[in-house]
């Protein structure tokens, strides 16, 4: 089960799999009467189909899900994590879901490249879940893109939030795997393995995944590519939007990992390789979180086997700017990584167990 924001590699991903573990997804797409009935925009949840809707639309259709689901299926959602679809995924049955997520506002210049690629035919398709005027394929690009700014942009940082709500919500029993765009456009073999170990999908060889420059999927996909797309209007409108809501969003989901009460926990007792191997848990999956690194350091100093005086200095330039948490610093996570590989056979560990 995998929820992806909308222009996040989400073809690539989903082909990937499919050919590197043999993974098949429902028979209903294979339909092309069926899918040509759907796409007029309107169906309900008497067809065979995972969810109605599209993006922040959608509601998950919980019978299907589970059909589809236990027939060994890969199901590949753009979903958001609202109460409905939580709970239908609990109905269905489901208890592990990844989560790619992407810089709202990289997935906006995707999402407005796409949709005038596409043009007028795929319109009706598309107010699924985004209104488009009548006219808007007669407007210029500039006058489009500040339409997705004010349209799509908002409901974009809305569904980031409500998984990284959902990942520290404790009224559900979903575990969430959350990665990030930016970690499959450095290393798509390496993000594809962090998925295929989390779902325990069995015979994934990964040697027959194409690299990502290798393949069609991505127009440009660069992060903050904004940057160069929004004008100076676009851009401000952008900055009073988000703010700090998405830092804080992924600093209080930071907070609430399952791993940060065990490295705390482990501390107390004097477990330190323990503890060491729980914050490093929590940083593969939060490398803003300053607070982890931190806990990390101690813990590995109290291990006698403190962080190398280049990987400190690293940790600090990284939070000398507060870092972008759509970013994957891969070669910080990278060396902690290895500090903690580094004492997990180191001969005065006693009663421990590699985490």
């Amino acid at each position: 089960m995998i929820v992806t924001m909308p222009k996040s590699g989400t073809d690539f991903v989903d082909n990937a799999l499919m050919r590197a573990a043999s993974l098949t997804i429902p028979d209903v797409y294979s339909d092309p009467e069926r899918m040509a009935r759907l796409r007029t925009g309107y169906y309900g949840f008497d067809e065979p189909v995972v969810g109605i809707g599209n993006f922040d639309t959608q509601f998950l259709n919980a019978p299907w899900l589970k059909r589809y689901v236990q027939a060994g299926n890969m199901v590949s959602l753009h979903a958001a994590g609202v109460h409905y679809n939580l709970a239908a995924l609990s109905h269905a049955g489901i208890r592990r879901i990844t989560v790619l997520m992407r810089d709202p506002r990289d997935s906006t210049v995707s999402m407005m490249h796409h949709v005038r690629n596409g043009g007028p035919a795929q319109r009706r398709n598309l107010m699924l879940f985004l209104y488009l005027p009548a006219d808007y394929y007669d407007w210029p690009a500039e006058r489009q893109m500040k339409h997705l700014v004010r349209t799509y942009l908002p409901r974009c940082v809305s569904w980031v939030e409500s998984w990284l709500g959902a990942f520290q919500a404790e009224e559900h029993d979903l575990s969430i795997n959350l990665m990030l765009f930016d970690q499959l456009k450095q290393d798509s073999r390496s993000f594809l393995k962090r998925i295929a170990d989390f779902h325990e999908i069995a015979d994934c060889d990964l040697t027959k995944v194409p690299q990502r420059e290798e393949t069609a999927h991505f127009r440009r996909g660069e992060h903050s590519q904004w940057l160069e797309e929004f004008d100076q209007e676009d851009r401000e409108f952008a900055r009073v939007l988000i703010g700090d809501r998405i830092y804080q969003a992924f600093d209080t989901a930071a907070q609430a990992h399952r791993h940060r009460p065990r490295a705390i926990a482990a501390t107390q007792v004097g477990d330190f390789h323990k503890a060491a191997h729980h914050w490093l848990k929590v940083l593969q999956q939060f490398p803003c979180d300053q607070a982890g690194f931190e806990g990390l350091d101690q813990a590995l100093t109290a291990a006698n086997a403190p962080l190398p005086q280049d990987v400190r200095e690293a940790i600090t330039g990284h939070f000398a700017a507060r870092p972008d948490p759509m970013r994957w610093p891969a070669r910080l996570v990278d060396a902690v990584t290895a500090a903690c590989d580094g004492i997990a056979h180191s001969p005065d560990r006693v009663g421990t167990e590699r985490i």
